[in-house]
């Protein structure tokens, strides 16, 4: 399996077995990623900062997608089929095909606070302060 962690403003990826490093990734000069996932397969590496989700290629640490939200991410996942990425920002939503970065939906929601969570048959939940979308 893999590990990612953030340093400052680097992204570290870790073997979980060995506890080699295999890549060290940039984000944008001078911002900090916020959250960090490595998709369930392993092939993808992704992470916010600020209304921007990167994606970069797991084996090669090319930089394969920019996503971008209206206002600050506050939340997102990537599904379990490694192609699809739910992003959260305040009162609106989005899912993307992390492949080819087409946006596929646009949703609102009315809190200002939300979290995105992905099941094992790649399902997306997104709760509120309120209720679930």
């Amino acid at each position: 399996g893999k590990l990612a962690t953030t340093g400052s403003y680097d992204i570290f990826l870790w073997d979980s077995t060995t506890g080699a490093l295999e890549l060290r990734l940039k984000v944008q000069p001078g911002r900090r990623p916020l959250q960090v996932e490595v998709s369930r397969g392993g092939a993808l590496v992704c992470a916010n900062v600020g209304e921007n989700i990167s994606i970069w290629d797991a084996a090669t640490g090319e930089l394969s997608a920019t996503l971008s939200m209206p206002d600050d991410v506050i939340d997102f996942a990537i599904l379990d089929d490694d192609r699809r990425l739910v992003a959260l920002a305040e009162q609106s939503g989005a899912v993307w095909d992390v492949v080819t970065g087409e946006l596929l939906m646009n949703f609102t929601f009315a809190a200002r606070q939300a979290r995105v969570s992905a099941t094992s048959d790649s399902i997306a939940i997104c709760s509120t302060t309120e209720r679930l979308v």
